[in-house]
């Protein structure tokens, strides 16, 4: 046995037990020692994954660089084209992992590893707001994951409801969070439906049940991750229910813990409202 297929074996024992760093150093010395540029660009695909594994991304994408321009041939192409795409996902690159991610399903998009490319092609463009395309993408991971990967099941519902709300559908998403909220048992999985359900009553102003939704949010997930956008949907419901007090306590938490927020405009807004609405203080 070569050198490079016993470097080569031992940095794949390691990935199995997810010790990246000492693999990543063994798929080095892999590299060092290849014979030619077949082996060398096995080598740095076999890394890029490593470098994945580790959040790495910027490496990630230099090295799937770096395994084409040595084998613009390499037979599994596909694989590279989706470690990249991965790596400009991670890096919020969304143009750029949708361009490697569309490259990889032309090759192969039927096998099931392929599945979780559709998967994380659905989030790209929806995070481009490219919803119809998403909505395509994501059909076809839910029809697959429903029975195989729950996790990832639960994940694209999320998607697919919220999907729905931005185009308007408000049955289907709400029925798709439902469906979220029915089959998990996961408090934190459940906690990302009624987030959904959040947005749908507070479109519909129904603020007190939105309040309602956002405090079971907080006890299902008490790190739950949008913890800003639970903020303003609190506030402004209660400032739509006259309850001006505890409006403004909201909206001086959100300013102050999220200086440079999303919401911001929209809380300068009702803080101004707010003055308008309420007399000011005199003296007694």
């Amino acid at each position: 046995m070569s050198q490079f297929q016993q470097l080569f074996d031992a940095a794949r024992g390691q990935m199995m037990i997810n010790d990246f760093p000492t693999a990543e150093k063994l798929y080095q010395d892999c590299i060092l020692s290849a014979s030619g540029n077949d082996e060398q660009a096995l080598a740095w695909t076999e890394l890029s994954w490593c470098y994945y594994q580790q959040k790495k991304y910027e490496e990630t994408i230099r090295a799937c660089e770096r395994a084409l321009v040595l084998n613009p041939a390499y037979e599994s192409r596909e694989k590279i084209y989706r470690v990249h795409g991965f790596a400009c996902a991670g890096l919020g690159l969304d143009e750029q992992a949708e361009e490697m991610l569309r490259k990889s399903l032309e090759i192969d998009q039927h096998s099931d590893e392929q599945k979780f490319v559709v998967y994380e092609l659905g989030k790209v463009l929806f995070r481009q707001q490219k919803y119809a395309q998403a909505l395509q993408e994501l059909t076809v991971a839910e029809t697959y994951f429903a029975d195989k990967n729950p996790e990832y099941w639960f994940s694209v519902l999320f998607y697919l409801g919220f999907i729905y709300y931005y185009q308007g559908k408000d049955d289907l998403s709400k029925s798709t969070f439902n469906q979220l909220l029915t089959n998990t048992t996961d408090l934190k999985r459940k906690a990302t439906g009624l987030f959904g359900l959040a947005f749908l009553s507070f479109r519909h102003q129904d603020y007190l049940n939105t309040i309602n939704l956002c405090e079971q949010i907080l006890e299902y997930d008490d790190y739950f991750f949008d913890r800003e956008t639970i903020g303003y949907l609190s506030g402004a419901s209660f400032y739509y229910l006259g309850r001006y007090d505890i409006a403004n306590k909201y909206i001086d938490r959100l300013l102050e813990t999220f200086p440079a927020g999303r919401y911001q405009q929209e809380l300068e807004q009702l803080r101004k409202q707010l003055a308008e609405a309420q007399p000011p203080a005199t003296d007694q």
